[in-house]
């Protein structure tokens, strides 16, 4: 049997037994990380995560209660060509490898 988790840059997981989805395990880490830090006493809402790209997003709770964030439109489009940072062929972004 094999296992995997996968954490994706935009904030959500996979988790894979045996080459299948198993949705029950599945939770996005950036909602878990986000439940940890209200565990601890902070108030999500109040930092700026930095995505693994460099992308920048924040926290907000939904109508539901649980967590979820919002990439900063500015870090989402290139500000030359207009594409997304993560297909545009421009001068390579500072927080972006290419």
């Amino acid at each position: 049997m094999s296992a995997e988790i996968i954490f994706f840059s935009n904030g959500n997981a996979a988790v894979l037994r045996d080459g299948a989805q198993q949705p029950e395990l599945q939770r996005p880490w950036a909602e878990l990380f986000a439940d940890f830090l209200e565990s601890r006493g902070a108030d999500p809402t109040t930092f700026r995560l930095q995505m693994p790209y460099g992308q920048h997003a924040q926290f907000f709770r939904t109508s539901e209660g649980r967590w979820n964030w919002k990439f900063e439109e500015d870090d989402i489009l290139c500000p030359d060509c207009g594409e997304p940072k993560m297909n545009c062929d421009c001068m390579p972004h500072d927080s972006l490898p290419h």
